[in-house]
C-alpha cells in the first residue's frame, strides 16, 4: 500500500509526470501525454480507493494477512472487460456491438453507449481515453461527457435508468465470473 501511495504523490508531485518507467504512456504530443498522464492518475486514485476499501475493513495486519486477503479477492471475483460490458448493454437495449462503436448518433445507439461508457468507469479501472479508445476510437472528453450524463440521469432518479444501472452492476460482475470457468471452479 505504501509504494502505491508513493507512485501517486510522485505523480502529483511531477505534474502528472509517471512515477515508473512502466506507467509511461506511449502518446506522441504533448497534449497527448498530458490527458494520458491525467488518465494514469485517475487509474491509480481508484485503485488507491478499492484497494483501501479492502484494508479499512481489517483490524491492524500483517504483510501476510494483507497477501492473502489479496489473493482471497482475486479469487472470488472475476475481472470485468469492456468486451463483457458492451456485449451485455448491447444484448440488453438490442443493438449490435458494432453500432456502440460506430459514428451514429442516433438515441437508441447513443444512450446505450453512454451506459457502457458510465459501467466501464465504475466496474473497471480504465482510464477516459482508454474507454474512449474502446468505444470506436472517441475523445477522453466525449467519455466523461457520457458518464456525466448517466450520473446526472441516476441523480435525478430517472427511473428507467436507474433499474437499468442497477440491473446491470449486478449482472456484469455475475457475468464475468461464468465467463471465467477456472473461476467457477474455485469457487465451488
Amino acid at each position: 500500500m505504501e509504494s502505491l501511495q508513493q507512485a501517486i504523490r510522485a505523480a502529483r508531485a511531477v505534474a502528472y509526470k509517471p512515477a515508473s518507467k512502466h506507467l509511461k504512456p506511449a502518446a506522441s504530443s504533448q497534449s497527448d501525454r498530458r490527458e494520458e498522464y491525467k488518465g494514469l492518475l485517475e487509474r491509480l486514485l481508484r485503485l488507491e480507493e478499492k484497494f483501501e476499501l479492502i484494508i479499512d475493513r481489517l483490524p491492524a495486519p500483517t504483510r501476510d494477512e494483507v497477501d492473502q486477503v489479496a489473493v482471497n479477492q482475486e479469487q472470488v471475483k472475476a475481472p470485468v472487460t469492456i468486451r463483457l460490458i458492451k456485449q451485455t448493454v448491447a444484448n440488453k437495449y438490442g443493438v449490435a456491438v458494432v453500432d456502440l462503436e460506430s459514428q451514429r448518433r442516433a438515441k437508441r445507439i447513443c444512450y446505450p453507449r453512454q451506459l457502457v461508457m458510465f459501467l466501464a468507469y465504475k466496474l473497471t479501472t480504465m482510464s477516459y481515453p482508454e474507454i474512449g479508445r474502446r468505444l470506436g476510437h472517441r475523445d477522453h472528453t466525449t467519455a466523461m461527457a457520457g458518464v456525466r450524463r448517466i450520473k446526472a440521469l441516476l441523480e435525478g432518479a430517472d427511473a428507467p435508468t436507474v433499474s437499468a444501472v442497477d440491473e446491470l452492476l449486478v449482472l456484469i460482475p455475475e457475468l464475468a465470473t461464468h465467463e471465467n470457468p477456472a473461476l467457477s471452479e474455485a469457487q465451488a
